[in-house]
């Protein structure tokens, strides 16, 4: 009998990841139509960005809210930006806590509407969702 309650949860818990994934999925779809779009791009979509990619990394879910050519640029902007320990070193693994800070950077900058981040909105939210998305990944 214990083992069916068990057997029971297990699928209940189950059932309640695949359902959290594909509303995760859902609303990521969602803000890749919405940010394809700089009239409908503001601060809270932004936020929005930020929140959905973080959960997509927790989540162990790949980011498709922005595209492998974009995800690509930006990663190698981004890498560009974190201190390299050695010089001779050739591939470097941005770390969360650098991806953060830039992010943590990037959300100051977008409070003032005349920053420049907003003279392009479709690439500055690009820019959110992947430093959000590297900043709430796990170190493995």
């Amino acid at each position: 009998m214990f083992s069916r309650r068990a057997e029971g949860l297990t699928h209940l818990i189950t059932d309640n990841r695949l359902l959290e994934h594909a509303r995760l999925l859902d609303q990521e779809a969602r803000l890749a139509a919405q940010i394809a779009d700089p009239a409908l791009i503001d601060e809270k979509t932004i936020e929005d960005v930020v929140g959905v990619a973080r959960r997509l990394a927790s989540a162990g879910c790949p980011l498709r809210l922005v595209d492998n050519d974009d995800l690509l640029d930006i990663a190698q902007i981004f890498s560009s930006r974190v201190p390299q320990p050695t010089q001779l070193k050739l591939t470097i693994k941005p770390t969360a806590e650098a991806a953060s800070d830039i992010l943590e950077k990037l959300q100051t900058k977008l409070k003032n509407k005349d920053h420049p981040v907003w003279k392009d909105p479709v690439w500055t939210a690009r820019v959110a969702a992947v430093l959000a998305y590297f900043s709430a990944l796990k170190a493995g």
